[in-house]
This record gives C-alpha cells, sequence and structure tokens, in this order.
C-alpha cells in the first residue's frame, strides 16, 4: 500500500497532513473532494498508515509492525467500504463489499488511482447501479463500537459516499459527528455535489487539485514510458493520474488526440483551408463526448504553449517531426485568453447540440488570425 512518496506532487497536501499529525489535531472525520481517477483514495489510505505508523517522519517508516500490515493489506483494523453490485440474497451471492475486497485491493495494487469505470469493469456490473446500501452502515456502526484488534487507530474508508443509498447516509451521521476514541473516517468523494449535505456539513474537507503534468510526465517515466508517449499521455490526461496508469495497463498511449491536435496546428499554420474543410468533417463525425474531451485536450495544448513561451514550464508536447516547442513563436500567445474564449464558446455550443461541423469550420476559421 502506499505511502506518501509514492504519491507524485501533491506537496502543499500532504504537508498540510503531516502537519495535523504533529499538532495533535487531525480531524476524525475527513472528506477528500476528489475528481475520477485523482489520488484521494491512495492519501487517505497514505496517510492511515502514516498516522499509524510507530516512527513517522515526512512520510512513514515502511518497516514497523503497522506499516508492514499496511503494506500486505493486513492491518487488522482498516475498514473499506465501497459500492457494489447485490448479486443475490443466499450465503454463496456476493451482498456485502467485503465479498468485493479482494478485487478492490487486487485493482488498488495495478492502479492506485483509478477510475469508477475501472470499478465498474472489474465487479462486471454492466448497465447496473451500484451503491452503498444501508447494511454497509450498520456493519460500520457494528465494527467501531467493538476494541480495536491493533491497539492502534482504526481507520475507516468510505469511498463514493455519494453512492449512499439515503437510509444509508442517515444512518451513518451520528457515527460521523461523534466516531468515538481513536476512529477515523476517511471519505472520497468524486462528485461531493451529490454527497448528502448533512454528511459533508460532518467532515472537515480538503480538496485534492489536479496533479500537475511535470509530476504525472515524470510518474509514468519512471515506469519505463519513454519521454515522448509519455509526454502524450500526460498532457492527454490533463492531470489524471489515474486515466494515465488506466491508458497503460490497457495498452493504449492516448496518442489520438493529439494526433488530430497535431494536424490541426499544421494544417492552420500551412492555411490549407480544403484540408482544414475535410479535417473538421472528419473530426465532426466523433461521439460528442469524444468531441467535447479531444476540445478540452486541444485547450491545454494552448496552454501549454503559453506556458513554454513565457517559460513557466519547459514540458514540450513532441510526436514524429512535431515539436510544440518549436511551434510556439507562430501562435499568438500573448492572445492566450481570446484563443482559449474562442474555444470554450465552441465548447458550449457543442454541449448545447449545436452542429459539431459547422462549429469546428467557425472555431479553425477564427483561430487563423491567431496563427502564423
Amino acid at each position: 500500500m502506499l505511502d506518501f512518496s509514492q504519491i507524485p506532487g501533491l506537496e502543499p497536501i500532504k504537508n498540510s497532513l503531516v502537519q495535523a499529525l504533529i499538532d495533535n489535531r487531525i480531524p476524525q472525520t475527513q472528506l477528500f473532494l476528489n475528481y475520477d481517477g485523482g489520488s484521494g483514495l491512495a492519501l487517505a489510505l497514505a496517510y492511515s498508515k502514516y498516522i499509524a505508523c510507530s516512527h513517522p517522519t515526512t512520510s512513514s517508516c515502511g518497516v514497523c509492525n503497522s506499516c508492514r500490515q499496511f503494506q500486505s493489506g493486513n492491518y487488522p483494523d482498516l475498514i473499506i467500504v465501497f459500492p457494489f453490485v447485490k448479486e443475490g440474497s443466499s450465503k454463496k451471492d456476493k451482498t456485502r463489499s467485503v465479498d468485493y475486497l479482494l478485487e478492490f485491493r487486487e485493482l488498488l495494487r495495478m492502479n492506485p488511482f483509478f477510475t469508477v469505470a475501472e470499478w465498474h469493469d472489474t465487479i462486471e456490473s454492466g448497465n447496473k447501479q451500484f451503491s452503498i446500501p444501508v447494511s454497509e452502515a450498520e456493519y460500520i456502526i457494528q465494527a467501531i463500537s467493538s476494541k480495536t484488534v491493533s491497539s492502534k487507530p482504526r481507520f475507516i474508508i468510505l469511498w463514493l459516499p455519494e453512492t449512499l443509498t439515503t437510509e444509508a447516509a442517515n444512518k451513518l451521521l451520528k457515527t460521523l459527528e461523534e466516531p468515538g476514541t481513536g476512529n477515523y473516517f476517511f471519505l472520497i468523494s468524486n462528485r461531493p455535489d451529490r454527497v448528502l449535505a448533512t454528511i459533508v456539513s460532518r467532515c472537515v474537507a480538503i480538496r485534492i487539485p489536479k496533479h500537475r503534468d511535470i509530476d504525472v510526465l515524470e510518474f509514468l517515466m519512471d515506469r519505463g514510458i519513454n519521454e515522448s508517449q509519455a509526454t502524450s499521455m500526460a498532457l492527454a490526461s490533463e492531470g489524471n493520474l489515474g486515466q494515465s496508469l488506466a491508458s497503460l495497463i490497457q495498452g493504449s498511449i492516448l496518442n489520438e488526440n493529439t494526433e488530430a491536435c497535431i494536424q490541426w496546428l499544421r494544417l492552420l499554420y500551412s492555411r490549407k483551408i480544403e484540408g482544414l474543410v475535410n479535417w473538421c468533417e472528419e473530426i465532426a463525425r466523433l461521439k460528442r463526448v469524444d468531441l467535447i474531451a479531444f476540445l478540452r485536450f486541444s485547450i491545454h495544448i494552448i496552454q501549454m504553449s503559453i506556458s513554454l513561451s513565457v517559460g513557466t514550464s519547459t514540458i514540450s508536447l513532441s510526436q514524429g517531426s512535431f515539436n510544440l516547442k518549436s511551434f510556439v513563436p507562430y501562435l499568438k500567445t500573448d492572445k492566450g485568453p481570446e484563443i482559449v474564449a474562442l474555444f470554450e464558446k465552441a465548447l458550449q455550443d457543442i454541449e448545447r447540440n449545436g452542429s459539431p461541423k459547422i462549429l469546428l469550420l467557425d472555431l479553425s476559421f477564427s483561430l487563423l488570425k491567431y496563427i502564423g
């Protein structure tokens, strides 16, 4: 199980968590305002390991008994609750989250920043909605009413509290407000706007930001990905580490958007109008959700160009003979806000079911005055 040193970046968050232990002021009920594919779950587990550690410094020591138990997944006072799909009611059926714990831990081992879609695929939920039923809330309440096995703190990790049924959420309110001595609740939400307000009000909230591109890049390169591919993946993921690792596990390089964006920039620079029209027709065939993702990726490339031009970043998208750093002088980066505004307007119109082909053509012709 990860410790802080294995989670890239996010130093301000890590430092604040460490300082809370030093000051002996750790809130017993915390809500990590995460995003899908973010580091919220990994941080909650690393923090639990750190609190239980016998010799903590800026991270857990890794050698004490508690650290070894966390590492092997055998810390006796760690409770992990997450959404699942009930298979039936007999003893052989999976009716509790603990019945899926092996699958959850294996996915966590492969990708500590896994996405909701990966969890859906792991438990083969199909189109079924998963949830955290009231029986899980009753299990938590019963579990924390007994003494700890280790004489160390007890940790309750609740992944995706937005999937708690109303009955389950209401059942937990008093427990979250009064966890009892030695009990620490870490709730990790990808959609905090969907968490019951009465639960949110009982937690100390910590917002988990997205990773910087450089953090994702270095993380991927440490795993043997060459710099060119890692750069492409880092930019495509837009700071989403879980998405990058998921694509790596699946054998994908996430380069479709990169290739399309490079082709677009070249057509704009060369003023090849016929080529631009054909490109717009081809990209307009994408599913709306994929087109939106492509435009958001393109905005990220524009912002990266601006950062390169002013020297606040050294990451340069590179693929084949194309290098963004070499292209930057031909892009009017001083007009960055105007360029981004064009993209945002196109995104808004596409989300409102505007014609993709017409909107892409209009965006392309508007961009011509900013390139060259």
